[in-house]
């Protein structure tokens, strides 16, 4: 910072020294003491005037070290968000990757577990620990297991029993001569209450033949069973002797005990049937009566 008089003497510096006199301020580009400058000038408030002469290449070289230094900041700030970018990644990947697995392991150990059980291994169970709605499936699965045992455990009753039950209904009628006898008997489920049989007689009956329908309330196991029990209570019975209607009412007096207060009833019809004596007898416990057709005149 230099006075008027003393900055102003070189030529060149006449045309600010003049500006300034007249109270105008400004920069201009001129040769200084043999170098390229810049000089900045105006009036201060008390009538003085200040200018201030830097070479142009100070000012440059200061000018490039600030954007050299602003440069490298940059680079700094560029790597150290690289360094945060990349490590904001890398957690984020380990967090998806925990919280995947954390998703993915539980519904892995139901589709393991569903081949066990599709396998029919009823004793597999899975982890239910939690309230979401992985852990709410879990549950319902561990439930499903025992339900699906056992109802297979009751399928395989039910065919046992039906199985049974097919097999104490004559395969085939008795050959009686002069006679043609016939049945069948297809069950709407797996067991019912639905009976037929054939009786061919010795001992005090020798000679007859006894032929039974039967119809159980309901269908199912109660129903077979109780056909069963009839089944049972009726050959030994019929075999003895008796006429069919003695027959059935010690057949019926046994098996309303067996039966009382449970709602369950069935309704019988027997038949026994003399071939020399050409001879049918028969008795019905609420059973439909039976039917005669004369072919001859085409009438029942």
């Amino acid at each position: 910072m230099r006075g008027i008089d003393s900055v102003f003497a070189p030529v060149e510096l006449g045309v600010s020294a003049a500006e300034v006199s007249g109270g105008v301020s400004g920069v201009k580009r001129l040769t200084y003491e043999g170098r390229d400058c810049l000089a900045a000038y105006a009036r201060t408030g008390d009538g003085e005037a200040l200018m201030q002469i830097a070479p142009v290449a100070s000012l440059l070289a200061e000018a490039t070290a600030t954007a050299e230094d602003v440069r490298d900041s940059i680079r700094h700030l560029y790597l150290f968000g690289t360094l945060i970018v990349g490590a904001v990644m890398l957690a984020l990947a380990f967090v998806s990757l925990y919280a995947s697995r954390a998703v993915t392991r539980p519904i892995l150990a139901l589709t393991q577990a569903a081949k066990r059980l599709a396998a029919g291994d009823f004793s597999v169970r899975v982890p239910a620990a939690g309230r979401d709605e992985i852990a709410e499936l879990g549950r319902v699965f561990n439930d499903l297991a025992p339900t699906l045992d056992a109802h297979l455990r009751l399928c395989e009753t039910v065919s046992l029993a039906s199985e049974i039950q097919r097999s104490l209904l004559p395969a085939h009628p008795p050959a009686v001569p002069g006679l043609t006898l016939a049945a069948v008997c297809r069950y709407c489920d797996e067991t019912g209450g639905d009976y037929f049989d054939f009786l061919p007689f010795t001992g005090p009956k020798a000679g007859l033949v006894g032929l039974v329908v039967g119809d159980v309330t309901g269908h199912g196991l109660e129903a077979a069973l109780l056909m069963t029990t009839a089944r049972a209570l009726l050959r030994p019975r019929a075999a003895a002797a008796g006429t069919p209607g003695e027959v059935l009412a010690d057949v019926n007096r046994e098996l309303a005990r067996d039966t009382m207060g449970s709602g369950r009833f069935m309704t019988l019809f027997y038949l026994e049937l003399d071939p020399t004596g050409r001879v049918a007898t028969y008795a019905r416990a609420g059973h439909d009566p039976a039917l005669l057709y004369d072919p001859g005149r085409d009438v029942f």
